[in-house]
């Protein structure tokens, strides 16, 4: 996957993998948002001031993770 166009699209990538019901279409979205937020964790400076963002995007790995295990997505 490309980079995301904006700082914020790896959000809407990720509300789509928490809210799909459709196992398939789950494990597809998931990868997507996996992608896009690691994406962004490479784009971001390591600066204090990302620091914020940083943990917002390691805490939505966290639960994307948990969603695999829940819902069986391996």
């Amino acid at each position: 996957m490309s980079e995301p166009r904006s700082a914020r699209e790896w959000q809407t990538l990720y509300a789509a993998a928490m809210l799909e019901s459709n196992s398939t279409r789950g494990r597809l979205r998931v990868e997507r948002a996996v992608e896009a937020i690691h994406a962004r964790l490479t784009q971001l400076p390591e600066t204090s001031s990302s620091h914020s963002e940083q943990a917002e995007l390691h805490s939505a790995l966290n639960y994307l993770s948990r969603l695999r295990t829940q819902r069986n997505l391996q």
